[in-house]
C-alpha cells in the first residue's frame, strides 16, 4: 500500500488503529492517488524548451541567450547585461563540460532576487560508448516531485535540435550555501547515516508507486535496460583465462563457483532488481555528487542525476557502501541496512522486512555490484580486494541464511 499523506502514514503505523480505521485509509489512499495521478502528478511537469539558438560550447552563449532562459523561468522579462565564467568540470565521466556564469550583471529594473552566479552543464550524454543522456527529462519531470531530499534547482533545461542526445541544464550553484563531503577517508560515521537515511527516504516515496510505470515516465530507463553493456563485459572477463585463473587463487573454492554460475544469471539478477521494490534509484549515489548544507549538516543535496532509473534502492546503498573502505563498509553494513528499513518505516512503507532487504542486498545488490566492479577493464589492486570481499561476503551470507540451491551455488 502506498500511503500518499503524513495523516494516512501516520494512522496506518498507530498499533492502535481499528480494522476499520485501517479500512479506512486505504480508501483514503485510493483517493489520494488518483488525485496525484490525474493533477498533481500531470500539472507539475516542466516543460523541455527550445532555445533560440543552441550554444555548442561556452563561447556561444550570450548574456541574450542568458537572458531568454532567466524570462522563460520566471515568467517576466529578464534581461541580463554581462557575465564571466569560469569551467569546473573537464568533461570527465558524465559530466561534459561545466561552467560557473559568476558576476551576472542585470539591468537596473530587474528583480532584486536573480541570482549571481549559475551553473552550466553542457553534457554530449554520452561517455564510454554509453547513453545517459536522461538529466533533463528528471529535472523538467520528476524532479520537482522529490520532496524528502534537496536537489539543485533547475533554471532551464533544453536539448540540441539536431542532436537529441546532447542536452543544456542551467543549475543552482550549489557553492553559495553548500560544500562537498570531502574525501571518503574524512567521512564521520554520522555523516554516513545521514546519507543512508536521506536517500532511504527518496526511495520510500516511490516504493512500488504505479506511477513509474506510466506513460508519464517512459523516457525513465528500468535497471536491466542500462546495463546490457556489463552483462557483455562480464562474460568477456570471466572467459579471460589471465583474470579467473588470479581469481581463482585469490577466493575460496564457492566463491569461485559463485562467479562462473552468475554468468548465465546475469539476467535474471538484473530483472529482479528491476522489477521487485522498484523505485526512484540515482545510480551514481557516490560521496561526490553530494554536498551538505552550511551551517545545517543535517540537509544534504543530490545532482548528477544522468543515471537515474526505476530500480531497487539498494544498489545506491550498495554503490555508496562497496566504494568506501573495505573494512569499514563491512563492520557498518548490517547496521545501516537496519537503519535503512527503520526509515522507510518513517516514511510509510509497511510491506519491505528487514530480513528481506538484508537477503536482497547480499543476493541482489552486492552481486549486481560485483558485476558492475569487475567488467573495468583495468582492475588495480585495491578494485580486486573489493572483489574478493563481496565474493566473500556473499557465499558467507548464502551459508549463513542457508539460501544455496541444490542446482548451483546461486542463492538469488
Amino acid at each position: 500500500m502506498n500511503l500518499s499523506s503524513s495523516i494516512i502514514r501516520a494512522c496506518a503505523r498507530n498499533t492502535s488503529t481499528t480494522f476499520e480505521q485501517l479500512n479506512l485509509c486505504i480508501q483514503l489512499d485510493k483517493i489520494t492517488t488518483y488525485i496525484i495521478q490525474h493533477q498533481l502528478w500531470s500539472t507539475r511537469s516542466t516543460m523541455i524548451s527550445a532555445l533560440p539558438v543552441f550554444p555548442n560550447d561556452i563561447t556561444e552563449l550570450t548574456p541574450e541567450l542568458l537572458s531568454f532562459m532567466l524570462s522563460a523561468y520566471s515568467n517576466s522579462s529578464i534581461q541580463v547585461n554581462s557575465f564571466m565564467f569560469e569551467q569546473i568540470g573537464v568533461g570527465k565521466g558524465w559530466n561534459g563540460s561545466l561552467y560557473r556564469l559568476y558576476d551576472i550583471q542585470y539591468s537596473p529594473d530587474s528583480n532584486d532576487c536573480l541570482p549571481s552566479s549559475l551553473i552550466l552543464k553542457l553534457s554530449t550524454g554520452v561517455w564510454a560508448g554509453r547513453v545517459a543522456s536522461i538529466e533533463p527529462e528528471f529535472y523538467a519531470k520528476l524532479g520537482p516531485r522529490v520532496s524528502n531530499i534537496d536537489i539543485p534547482k533547475c533554471y532551464y533545461v533544453a536539448r540540441h535540435p539536431n542532436s537529441p542526445k546532447e542536452s543544456l541544464l542551467l543549475l543552482e550553484d550549489l557553492s553559495i550555501e553548500y560544500d562537498p563531503l570531502g574525501s571518503k577517508e574524512s567521512l564521520a560515521d554520522s555523516t554516513l547515516f545521514l546519507l543512508i537515511a536521506s536517500i532511504a527516504s527518496v526511495h520510500a516515496e516511490f516504493l512500488n508507486h504505479p506511477l513509474l510505470r506510466q506513460e508519464m515516465f517512459a523516457w525513465l530507463p528500468s535497471l536491466n535496460s542500462t546495463l546490457t553493456h556489463y552483462y557483455s563485459q562480464y562474460a568477456l572477463k570471466m572467459a579471460d583465462r589471465e583474470f579467473t585463473q588470479l581469481l581463482e587463487s585469490r577466493v575460496s573454492h564457492e566463491a569461485y563457483t559463485y562467479a562462473q554460475a552468475l554468468v548465465t544469471h546475469i539476467p535474471h539478477l538484473f530483472q529482479t532488481l528491476t522489477d521487485e521494490h522498484y523505485t526512484l534509484s540515482h545510480g551514481d549515489f557516490w560521496i561526490n555528487n553530494i554536498f551538505l548544507r552550511r551551517n545545517q549538516l543535517h540537509r544534504l543535496v543530490l545532482f548528477d542525476w544522468q543515471t537515474c532509473c526505476r530500480a531497487n534502492g539498494l544498489i545506491d546503498i550498495v554503490f555508496l557502501l562497496r566504494l568506501l573502505d573495505i573494512n569499514r563498509a563491512r563492520s557498518l553494513e548490517l547496521l545501516l541496512l537496519e537503519l535503512y528499513h527503520q526509515t522507510l518505516v518513517k516514511y510509510g512503507v509497511s510491506h519491505y522486512e528487514a530480513s528481506a532487504i538484508r537477503d536482497d542486498y547480499y543476493s541482489l545488490a552486492l552481486p549486481f555490484m560485483f558485476v558492475i566492479i569487475s567488467s573495468l577493464k583495468f582492475l588495480k589492486e585495491s578494485k580486486l580486494n573489493k572483489l574478493i570481499m563481496m565474493l566473500e561476503d556473499i557465499v558467507t551470507y548464502g551459508k549463513k541464511t542457508e539460501r544455496i540451491t541444490c542446482e548451483c551455488k546461486l542463492f538469488i
